[in-house]
């Protein structure tokens, strides 16, 4: 999927949106049709294709810069957000809300300045408000949710923040995180490790000399890619992670050499899991997922987890059993004790058979070291 302000691919007519074929030609069969140009664009979990922009017309029906079409490129009917100004960058959350940037004042005439969050049918979230006082250039997620911001900006919600910040997952500012950029900030990335990598006209960060790009330090990451049973693979992502989105999974048998495809991820709370396996005893798993970044969202990433498959649960019986050999037809006491002084306590008694050979496992024993003899009574 591509946007911009061209008005052809490959010689012939798309003005400024469409999809190319994994060889680099064109989809023939899509065509938008926008009106201006388009800066960013996102695709969602049922295939619909979101996108924004400075148009105000997509297949000659008035969408103002911002639209949905269907994956054979017809227009969505129902959604119609009407953003006042230009989106400069839009992308779609865990739970398909879409957070948009740019440089407008209203979303569906209700004020927004340069930043609002969609539900997934296009309706404003009406609890989301950041109200930058400039153009919001980027965006990039974590997986704990918060978004990270970039722009021209020197506010947010009223309290300083220049050029960068983040949000809390309700909109609200991360009072925490304030890295102080002294120019605009074009490029925002979140890295595998959560650090920031981030880039734009600035030559300080936090008053330190950095010019244009700089790398902001952040917390933990939390990932973990398990294998609960042979049907089912489950990747949780957490903390600063970047988010992600079309998540694979793929089986090794052989170390790593040949990757075979499992098939795609489905979202669950907290990351992602494959149904339906059948997968072999012995074996290697990866998770590999792509993530998004950079001016307008344009920039794409991988990112991935490797965890090898947990061989078959043996059980051990560890119950003591005593052997030993008596008088057949004799009475023994089986004595258990702690230590080899003792004391010692009768667990048992026991008839020697014919053939004078005792077996006697002892079901009750103590956890910890245990001693044991067999005595006449």
């Amino acid at each position: 999927m591509i946007g911009g302000s061209f008005t052809t691919v490959g010689g012939t007519a798309r003005n400024r949106m469409a999809r190319l074929n994994a060889d680099g030609t064109l989809d023939t069969g899509f065509n938008p049709n926008a009106s201006d140009q388009v800066y960013s664009t996102a695709v969602q979990a049922d295939g619909k294709i979101v996108f924004g922009g400075q148009f105000t017309t997509v297949g000659g029906t008035a969408r103002n810069r911002m639209a949905r079409v269907n994956a054979d490129s017809t227009l969505d009917p129902g959604f119609n957000p009407d953003v006042s100004g230009d989106v400069y960058n839009l992308v779609v959350q865990a739970d398909g809300k879409i957070v948009i940037g740019g440089t407008f004042i209203t979303v569906a005439g209700t004020l927004r300045a340069r930043m609002a969050r969609l539900n997934a049918d296009g309706t404003l979230d009406t609890g989301f408000n950041p109200n930058a006082n400039n153009a919001v250039l980027n965006t990039a997620l974590q997986a704990d949710g918060k978004i990270v911001i970039g722009g021209a900006f020197t506010t947010v919600d009223g309290t300083a923040r220049n050029r960068i910040a983040r949000l809390h997952a309700d909109g609200k500012l991360d009072a925490g995180f304030n890295p102080n950029a002294n120019n605009q900030v074009f490029s925002t990335a979140v890295q595998a490790d959560g650090k920031i990598v981030i880039g734009g006209q600035f030559t300080t960060m936090g008053g330190t000399a950095r010019n244009r790009m700089a790398r902001l330090l952040n917390g933990a990451v939390t990932q973990t890619l398990t294998v609960p049973s042979a049907a089912r693979v489950q990747w949780l992502r957490g903390g600063t992670a970047p988010e992600t989105l079309q998540v694979t999974f793929e089986l090794s048998t052989d170390g790593g050499t040949i990757w075979t495809p499992l098939g795609p991820g489905t979202r669950i709370s907290g990351g992602w899991e494959l149904t339906g396996l059948s997968l072999p005893p012995k074996g290697t798993i990866r998770a590999r997922a792509r993530t998004t970044g950079g001016l307008s969202n344009g920039s794409s990433g991988l990112v991935e987890q490797v965890a090898a498959i947990p061989g078959p649960v043996i059980a051990i019986d560890l119950v003591p059993r005593l052997r030993f050999t008596g008088v057949p037809g004799c009475t023994y006491d089986v004595q258990r004790a702690p230590a080899p002084t003792g004391p010692w306590t009768t667990i048992a008694s026991i008839i020697a058979p014919a053939g004078g050979l005792i077996a006697y496992a002892d079901t009750t024993a103590p956890p910890g070291q245990s001693f044991y003899r067999a005595v006449l009574p």
